[in-house]
């Protein structure tokens, strides 16, 4: 809507106001110490009256207003949803821990986890509207400098993490909601209607390097106790770290750095060079409504190929890179079949094939060797011979050598050559 910003604008303005209300009752009832110049004659509870109206309005009013933009049901702009989700965080920047409850930490930790995943944050120190090669296309902003929302959420961790471990109930419902939001089933807020089924219990994994790694109790007995990483009888480090790290994890929220693993994949933004691929540029304008950026998890990854899912699209992408092993010196590139060498050994009814080929073939393959199947070919109207043929040796290029793939007519006779590898 056109007042969607300066619904914003205002909403940050009162975050604002409402900070230095708190800051300034906090200056004028210290015992013992004297008011800061200005405020000699400020009237406590008056402040304390407008301070608490604020927050009512902010409370009743914005927050409601903010997560029905964004109910997944009706909001499908991922920009949209960081700018809001921004703001969201932005509305508990005075909150102290005695303040917590189960909204707090349910908003503040779906939304950092949301926009830790959907929005590409700036590798620029200075201004992520700056983070552009071309000035007049910047990026999607949230209307808040990010290191504000760094500083809000950092400065919040602590109090989270002990407010769950205080509250083990809100902080099992807490978790639910951020698994709604970061894999757009639901919104944070559900009806009693929709709370039917049943909660998991959720557990920071038991070991003290792992604190903060929130694990359900349908998660294996030894990744939620944190057993998992005592090394075992004879285990060198290697095996250690390599059986540690590629632990299978259904799903974890790590409260410490925002993140959210899926099946043991770390949900995040597809890669831009693909987003800007244009093999990929019809999906993107069609089925993401030309999205600037679009959440992801990792499948499978392999030497030369990437593949992601889409997150809550029911698409996935794959992406290869070109193969740059050397052909030449992998067994079994050459066909295995191919064992017998031209022209020394021809049966004596496939003499027409050196009749086509053997006065040329110095000419468009010098210094090749070519082979031919065990099959005879005396009656066949073609031959198929196979061969290298050594590369200049100039240039990055891996390959030293390119396969050359002859196929020789009887009649009329006619030689054609490929490429192959």
């Amino acid at each position: 809507a056109s007042s969607g910003p300066l619904i914003l604008y205002a909403t940050r303005l009162a975050v604002r106001v409402e900070g230095f209300l708190k800051f300034a009752l906090k200056k004028c009832t210290a015992p013992g110490q004297p008011r800061p110049r200005g405020l000699e004659f400020m009237e406590n509870w008056k402040v304390e009256k407008s301070m608490k109206d604020l927050r009512k309005t902010l409370d009743e009013r914005v927050i409601p207003m903010l997560e029905y933009w964004i109910d997944p049901i009706r909001c499908k702009n991922v920009d949209a949803s960081n700018l809001v989700h921004a703001h969201l965080i932005y509305l508990f920047k005075n909150y102290t821990y005695e303040e917590f409850d189960y909204r707090s930490i349910s908003v503040l930790l779906t939304s950092q986890v949301y926009l830790s995943i959907n929005h590409r944050f700036s590798n620029k120190a200075y201004d992520d509207l700056a983070d552009s090669s071309d000035p007049s296309k910047p990026p999607p902003s949230i209307q808040i400098a990010q290191s504000e929302i760094f500083d809000i959420i950092q400065g919040k961790r602590y109090h989270i993490l002990q407010y769950m471990k205080n509250n083990p109930e809100d902080a099992d419902a807490a978790m639910e909601a951020v698994v709604r939001i970061a894999t757009g089933t639901g919104p944070r807020a559900l009806t009693d209607r929709q709370k039917q089924m049943k909660q998991r219990r959720w557990k920071s994994i038991g070991h003290p390097t792992c604190y903060g790694r929130f694990v359900p109790d349908t998660e294996d007995e030894k990744l939620r106790d944190g057993s998992y990483r005592k090394p075992k009888a004879g285990e060198n480090f290697e095996k250690w770290m390599l059986r540690v790290t590629t632990k299978e994890v259904g799903i974890e929220v790590n409260v410490q750095i925002s993140e959210f693993t899926l099946q043991n994949h770390k949900m995040m933004l597809l890669d831009p060079t693909i987003m800007k691929h244009k093999d990929f540029q019809h999906t993107r304008e069609t089925v993401l409504a030309d999205a600037t950026d679009v959440a992801c998890a990792e499948v499978v990854h392999t030497t030369n190929r990437y593949h992601w899912r889409l997150v809550g699209q029911r698409y996935d992408v794959m992406s290869w890179a070109p193969d740059k092993r050397n052909y030449h010196d992998i067994k079994g590139a050459l066909n295995r079949d191919y064992t017998r060498k031209f022209p020394t050994s021809l049966r004596p009814g496939e003499t027409w094939i050196a009749e086509v080929l053997l006065e040329k073939l110095p000419l468009i393959l010098p210094e090749v060797t070519l082979f031919m199947s065990a099959n005879d070919m005396s009656n066949m109207p073609y031959a198929h011979l196979m061969g290298w043929i050594q590369n200049p040796s100039k240039g990055d290029s891996n390959f030293t050598h390119t396969l050359k793939e002859v196929m020789v007519s009887h009649n009329p006779p006619v030689i054609t050559v490929f490429n192959v590898k």
